[in-house]
């Protein structure tokens, strides 16, 4: 699994900043959370490292790949073989008719 580096990255809509000078580095199979109360920016950053917006300033890389820069964007479909597999083939289903669970 490759490494995930984020050094100082900003986004802003507009005049505000959402994410600014963030910077994150994690090393192959580790697992790592974002908390913070609502309204911080976490989705921001996950839509930053998951290619579906570019950010301001620096590039975002796991590894050798660039997911990410001001420029451009990688599709998410591009980067991960998983990302185009059918729905069919995505797990359990969770809809009508779903028997994973009888209660909780």
């Amino acid at each position: 699994m490759a490494d995930i580096r984020i050094e100082r990255v900003t986004k802003r809509f507009g005049a505000v900043t959402a994410v600014r000078d963030f910077s994150l580095a994690v090393a192959g199979h580790e697992f790592v959370t974002l908390l913070g109360p609502s309204g911080c920016s976490k989705t921001t950053l996950l839509r930053l490292l998951a290619g579906f917006m570019a950010p301001d300033a620096v590039t975002i890389r796991a590894g050798a790949m660039t997911l990410s820069t001001p420029a451009a964007v990688v599709a998410p479909s591009a980067t991960s073989p998983s990302a185009s597999r059918s729905a069919a083939s995505d797990g359990p289903r969770r809809g009508p008719g779903w028997r994973g669970c009888s209660s909780w």
